[in-house]
């Protein structure tokens, strides 16, 4: 099932969890919850590009209504509140949940490792300062490594720190508009369900999020790990 997954909390040794009102329906677990705004009811989930004042990642669902009912009106939805939590989102090759990335097939060649050149647009939307790794999944003599992309033109993305190997003609790669900690890139656009990362849009869009780290492997199996920036209980944001 296509759902962000807690992977762990920095500097504490377990997820803090409590239950909140809601004042919006949550749809399902693994979605990032916000504190509630004048008007709201209680916590209301984030959208596919807004993740402020976060109040943590959700264990469940709940539907909220204004209908009384003598069983229960409020809705309950539990949620891990802990401000550090590193979340796992699998990277969707769009804005639907379960979409695989597009493979990018080296049409070039680069004797020194630092050029990518496919077929595909890298300007528009943008790939600059995002993340290009072998794609494990195809054919590259890189397998297993990564790099941060510094520049970008509309066929190519150009890396500082060369690939180990050459890059052959038909090598395989894949990549995403994230680096670590890096200010321009501090950003996850969610697909719309919002449990996924919409790999398919350009650097420094979407919600406020720090990526903390990568699973890069295939195009249905790579995942960035990442933390709200911007929570409720945390005195400073990055």
């Amino acid at each position: 099932m296509a759902r962000a997954a807690g992977d762990y909390c920095q500097g504490t040794y377990s997820p803090i969890v409590k239950k909140f009102m809601i004042g919006a329906s949550i749809a399902r677990q693994g979605i990032l919850a916000m504190a509630p705004a004048a008007g709201n009811a209680g916590i209301i989930p984030c959208t596919t590009t807004t993740v402020t004042n976060t109040v943590g990642l959700a264990c469940d669902s709940g539907t909220y209504t204004t209908t009384q009912t003598s069983t229960g009106t409020a809705a309950f939805v539990s949620c891990i509140v802990n401000p550090h939590l590193v979340i796992e989102y699998r990277m969707s090759g769009g804005a639907t949940a379960g979409t695989s990335l597009s493979n990018q097939d080296e049409t070039t060649g680069s004797a020194g490792g630092t050029v990518v050149t496919t077929g595909a647009e890298w300007s528009s939307p943008t790939v600059d300062e995002g993340v290009v790794w072998a794609n494990q999944g195809g054919v590259n003599a890189n397998q297993g490594q990564y790099r941060k992309v510094t520049s970008v033109s509309s066929t190519a993305g150009t890396v500082t720190v060369p690939f180990d190997r050459a890059i052959a003609v038909g090598d395989d790669f894949l990549r995403a508009p994230y680096w670590i900690l890096d200010p321009t890139a501090r950003t996850i656009q969610f697909t719309s369900d919002l449990t996924e990362a919409n790999a398919a849009i350009a650097v420094g869009t979407g919600g406020a999020m720090a990526v903390v780290g990568f699973r890069l492997n295939g195009v249905a199996d790579s995942y960035v790990l990442a933390c709200s920036n911007d929570h409720a209980l945390n005195i400073a944001t990055l």
